[in-house]
């Protein structure tokens, strides 16, 4: 045979693996795209708020601990979604979650930095080891004098303690039949030991506070026993930069802050479904490097109305609120005052009680039980309290888009975003001293586990 036709018919041998190895190797790709795109789902699915936190920390700085040299520091809280992702009320329920968090921040930073702290602890010891201790001296029904009155009122609370537990007989003696009022029963108690330790705190705080910003917010699923619910977890940061931004917005004037920025849409997410993760207002600079503030309001419509009227009229008031809210985190920012109250009890108590009930019948007794009682408790009271109040000028503040989204279990979110810019401001103060309008650079434009975190917009150096 000819060498050159035996070349090549062992070429094309030599080809002809490759050709049908390429689907295999394009299953095996499709396959490795597909377990990597699930690891990462179930990483994201595992993300706990305590890593969250650590990842945090490993790209701007620690939370919890102040920079000297900047007044920065960073704030961790926390709050849980009190209904399922499935519940009609989940949306605002979600919402009224950030609420809390935020709130629980506010708390923190007034009662650590401007707190008063009063304490006592209360120890008791008594032990009662007479022979006759666990003994009670018979009892005898005596009929009771009628109490006196005081003027032309009776203190009702001190007939009952005066008569203590023989009021049946002083009902007869009044004109009650002996059938109605049978018997009676008085009860003894005596204590034959007890070791008492109550410790009792009360912190209080009232503080006005500037300059506290989310940095980031997401969302994570918890598993109970009981069934799943979402967390919201929140990390803000307060620095000089920021209290200064905050006075100046209360102030109605220019900052003198500057930083690297960019127009408003490169800070916004570039779709509504991606909205579904903004939680709070974030800071941030614009195009001229002068510090804004952009507000995420956001609530929930119940359900979809079967009335088309009724149901468009139940998004354009969730809208409202949804505006309102994003007005009262920037006013929040500016400036809030609040009071706090932290009142907790803690203690272990152990006790053993004597007691005998003896039971009469027409003034003759008849009978008695006695029983030793022992109680022992673990005494966890707290009570917290906080009202926070906010007032500032809405100059400055502009709506710059409403939306509307259905999550993942079918609910319906609707939202506003409202920015605070010195452009908006200076407009608004050209409108009120001459009626006109200067050019700004504003733009317009079944349960589920619920995993998301908002976009990072910022580096520290913002702060």
């Amino acid at each position: 045979m000819n060498p050159k036709i035996i070349s090549r018919v062992a070429m094309f041998l030599a080809i002809i693996p490759l050709f049908l190895l390429q689907p295999a190797l394009a299953q095996d790709a499709s396959s490795e795209s597909q377990i990597s795109a699930a690891e990462a789902d179930n990483a994201l699915n595992r993300l706990s708020f305590g890593q969250w936190v650590k990842d945090f920390e490993k790209q701007f700085a620690p939370v919890g601990r102040p920079d000297p040299a900047t007044g920065r520091i960073f704030y961790k809280s926390k709050a849980v979604v009190r209904v399922p992702t499935n519940h009609p009320g989940y949306a605002k329920e979600l919402v009224l979650a950030y609420e809390k968090a935020m709130l629980e921040l506010q708390v923190a930073f007034i009662l650590q930095n401007y707190g008063t702290i009063t304490t006592k602890r209360i120890s008791e010891f008594i032990s009662d080891d007479s022979e006759n201790a666990r003994k009670f001296d018979d009892n005898k029904a005596v009929s009771p004098a009628p109490p006196k009155r005081s003027g032309t009122k009776m203190d009702m609370d001190k007939l009952l303690a005066d008569i203590d537990a023989r009021v049946d007989q002083y009902l007869v003696q009044q004109g009650e039949s002996r059938d109605k009022v049978s018997f009676m029963s008085i009860p003894e108690k005596k204590q034959l030991f007890r070791n008492n330790l109550i410790r009792e705190t009360v912190k209080t705080a009232v503080q006005n506070m500037q300059g506290l910003v989310p940095v980031q917010t997401r969302l994570f699923t918890l598993s109970t026993p009981n069934g799943e619910r979402t967390q919201i977890g929140i990390i803000a940061v307060q620095s000089e930069k920021t209290r200064q931004f905050a006075e100046d917005i209360r102030m109605q004037r220019t900052s003198m802050v500057k930083g690297s920025g960019k127009a408003i849409d490169e800070y916004l997410p570039k779709t509504d479904a991606e909205l579904l993760n903004e939680f709070g207002f974030r800071f941030a600079y614009d195009e001229n490097g002068h510090p804004m503030l952009i507000s995420y309001g956001r609530w929930g419509v119940a359900s979809e109305n079967p009335n088309p009227t009724r149901h468009l009229m139940n998004v354009e008031n969730a809208q409202r609120t949804a505006q309102t809210l994003a007005e009262a985190w920037i006013a929040e920012f500016a400036g809030t005052r609040l009071q706090v109250l932290d009142a907790r009890m803690q203690g272990s108590v152990m006790e053993e009680i004597a007691t005998r009930i003896t039971h009469y019948e027409n003034s003759e007794k008849i009978g008695t039980e006695d029983a030793i009682e022992d109680i022992g408790n673990t005494i966890d009271k707290s009570l917290r309290s906080a009202k926070s109040d906010a007032t500032i000028s809405l100059k400055g503040t502009s709506e710059i888009k409403v939306w509307e989204e259905k999550d993942s279990a079918g609910q319906i979110h609707v939202g506003s975003i409202i920015t605070w810019t010195a452009a908006q401001l200076n407009n608004a103060q050209n409108i009120e001293r001459n009626g006109t309008a200067t050019n700004t650079n504003t733009n317009n434009g079944p349960t589920v586990k619920d995993n998301r975190g908002s976009r990072v917009v910022n580096s520290k150096d913002d702060f």
